[in-house]
């Protein structure tokens, strides 16, 4: 009886040892767990930075566009203007 006893106390302990485990576990996943808005909140706050930049290139992209062709112009007419003038002299 003493012995059946002791190997209840045995398990007893191993369950007991068990729990504490599964507690700290428990306890570790909820601070991993508060974390988690934070880093939505960041996530999102970098979404709409990359957004807002890829707007903002987007701009700048047209931008070198329209000024290329307005280049482009402005070469042809210097070209035209210098065969304008070798016609005069």
């Amino acid at each position: 009886m003493e012995q059946i006893l002791q190997q209840i106390l045995n398990k007893l302990d191993k369950l007991e040892a068990g729990q504490q485990k599964l507690e700290a576990e428990i306890t570790s996943i909820k601070k991993d767990t508060e974390l988690i808005p934070l880093i939505q909140q960041a996530v999102s706050e970098v979404n709409n930075e990359v957004a807002a930049t890829s707007e903002t290139i987007q701009r700048m992209d047209e931008s070198l566009k329209a000024h290329e062709v307005t280049l482009d112009l402005l070469s042809r007419r210097s070209i035209d203007q210098e065969a304008a003038l070798r016609k005069i002299i």
